[in-house]
């Protein structure tokens, strides 16, 4: 509790007076509350003020009765005493105000979701540019952030289109994009595919600009190879659906070839498709040496396993080009995560740095109020040390999201 000192001029006349202010915690945070006004209290020193003050909260909180104060000064003690009882004007619900007590017994936290991935996820795709790409390419904003968490669910935790819903709600993908994936299902995804597949080729060339821009990269191509992804089923609409030499140990199964170009720094420069009983191309269109053909192979595990290219399960001809196109952003996000770490002398792989950041969540925090409300924070946790240097050698922020504060009335149990 504290005295303020205010100034008002009228008709050229300064006017002094003084109020006795006190500090309540509201749901929106610290806020101040004039309980009455005191007058003009100079020329007395401002020593006396404190005093004043000091004396005043006391009376206010039962601890004495300031007799022989003077009738004036019980006066000033009374109007206090009717500025505490006055409404006051709500700060999140209405008749909210004063000191929040809250109930430690029942604090619970709740919906814990895994955040760290999907963060890194999502500010290396800002880093890269990809939503203004894909929106320079004539998508929608829901297209671009379809195809941003389809993307990052390659690179992630990979599943097909039919569970990703799940993987998504399961994750703090929502709490980090701003989104309510709720009603998300299957056929936006698939829908989804086919907004994606004509703009391949421009979204693939504009990307390949941006990184080189970005990670002062030269245009020299080290290597074009072929590998294979095959089927689930017999895909008989698929017409580059083939048998052929399956690098997959699966001749079994129908399947198609994927050429893919890189540069020096493994970044992907383009892509082909080709039907699966396609010849390996000559040694007069392939450059090859040892350690460039570990790198593409390198390449093409990482498209195998952390990014589960394979198997595919659409049979038609445009969803899977646009499936092994998603496979392929995944990994230029991949890339660009292991250049920061490789730039910093630090070798390691996506795979070690994705299970050092699942820890990383966001959850809500609930807490309930001595007036029968509940107040209740959505926000990510505190990153550890070694998450922390993640954050800061990519040269993102660690904090995943900005918090949600809402309150609910108490639910009553019989």
């Amino acid at each position: 509790m504290y005295i303020r000192k205010t100034k008002r001029v009228y008709k050229g006349k300064v006017y002094t007076n003084h109020l006795l202010v006190e500090s309540v915690l509201t749901p929106k945070g610290p806020r101040q509350r004039t309980l009455c006004s005191l007058g003009r209290l100079e020329p007395a020193p401002r020593e006396q003020w404190l005093g004043l003050a000091r004396k005043m909260e006391a009376a206010l909180q039962g601890q004495l009765l300031l007799q022989g104060q003077g009738a004036e000064t019980e006066a000033l003690v009374q109007r206090a005493r009717k500025g505490r009882k006055r409404p006051q004007r709500s700060e999140g619900i209405s008749g909210q105000s004063g000191i929040i007590a809250i109930d430690t017994d029942r604090v619970e936290t709740e919906q814990h979701r895994e955040a760290g991935p999907v963060h890194v996820g999502h500010q290396i795709w800002r880093q890269l540019g990809l939503g203004e790409i894909l929106r320079h390419a004539g998508l929608s904003e829901r297209a671009c952030m379809l195809s941003e968490v389809m993307t990052l669910n390659r690179l992630i935790f990979p599943l097909s289109e039919l569970s990703m819903p799940d993987w998504i709600r399961r994750t703090a993908t929502g709490d980090i994009l701003g989104t309510d994936f709720s009603e998300l299902n299957e056929d936006s995804l698939y829908r989804n595919l086919d907004k994606l597949y004509p703009k391949r080729e421009q979204i693939e060339r504009e990307l390949s600009e941006r990184e080189k821009t970005l990670f002062n990269l030269d245009d020299m191509v080290y290597l074009y190879d072929l590998t294979s992804t095959y089927f689930e089923g017999q895909a008989e609409t698929n017409p580059q659906a083939k048998r052929g030499y399956s690098r997959d140990k699966r001749p079994d199964c129908k399947q198609v070839l994927v050429g893919l170009v890189l540069n020096r720094d493994g970044f992907p420069k383009a892509h082909e498709i080709f039907e699966g009983n396609r010849q390996d191309l000559t040694a007069d269109e392939i450059w090859r040496t040892y350690m460039l053909l570990t790198r593409v192979e390198a390449v093409f595990r990482s498209m195998k396993s952390p990014l589960m290219e394979r198997p595919i399960f659409h049979h038609l001809k445009h969803r899977t080009q646009t499936h092994i196109f998603l496979c392929i952003l995944a990994y230029h996000l991949l890339t660009a995560i292991e250049k920061r770490f490789l730039d910093q002398g630090i070798h390691t792989s996506w795979w070690s740095i994705r299970q050092q950041l699942s820890t990383h969540q966001v959850a809500t925090i609930v807490l309930p109020t001595s007036n029968r409300m509940v107040l209740r924070i959505r926000k990510g946790g505190t990153p550890e040390p070694d998450q922390r240097k993640i954050y800061e050698i990519l040269k993102i922020p660690s904090q995943v999201m900005k918090s949600i504060k809402t309150w609910h009335e108490m639910e009553h149990s019989d």
